[in-house]
């Protein structure tokens, strides 16, 4: 994950670490520590709107549903409308805004949608016209890729005793942020 960090074991996001600075967002405390919400929620939160879901090639409304239903075994176990799970999602979110991968997720939210307008088109001459967009979009979807490494700005974290950190371990050992303590 770009944010966060998975545990491998229990399969929600690992706070075990006291430095992996999750705790030290307010945001993310009030969720994780809310009896409706916990843990197995902030992750769902993670799973959604992390830059390296799993489910990146899901459209951002199916997201969450499936990060649910791998977490949790249903979609409904979380009332997603909620402010405290909508302040924590925005806040992850605005936490891992980098411009490059941001402007790439923005093309891929303009491509599915474009997908789905091709599903419900039953005209083919329309459906040729939205097909010939959709390869446009393909084509500058590929390019854009090609122009950046994405591994580059994925794997661009520091690392301490050769072990990567998470961004929120940036921030924390970061002297000037406002979570080093």
């Amino acid at each position: 994950m770009y944010l966060t960090r998975i545990d491998p074991k229990t399969g929600l996001v690992d706070i075990s670490d006291l430095k992996d600075g999750v705790l030290a967002i307010k945001e993310f405390r009030n969720l994780i520590d809310h009896k409706d919400f916990g843990l197995q929620c902030f992750t769902c939160i993670a799973l959604t709107i992390d830059h390296e879901t799993p489910w990146g090639f899901y459209d951002y409304a199916e997201r969450h549903i499936k990060a649910m239903r791998q977490v949790m075994g249903t979609s409904d176990a979380f009332n997603w409308g909620d402010d405290l799970v909508q302040i924590a999602l925005k806040k992850y979110d605005e936490l891992q805004y980098h411009p490059t991968i941001t402007e790439l997720r923005l093309l891929d939210a303009v491509r599915h949608a474009k997908i789905k307008e091709v599903e419900k088109t039953t005209d083919l001459d329309e459906k040729q016209k939205l097909l010939k967009k959709l390869g446009e979009i393909r084509t500058l979807h590929q390019e854009m890729k090609k122009s950046m490494d994405l591994n580059e700005l994925f794997n661009d974290a520091p690392t301490v005793n050769g072990y990567s950190l998470t961004r929120l371990e940036q921030k924390v050992e970061n002297k000037k942020s406002f979570y080093h303590d």
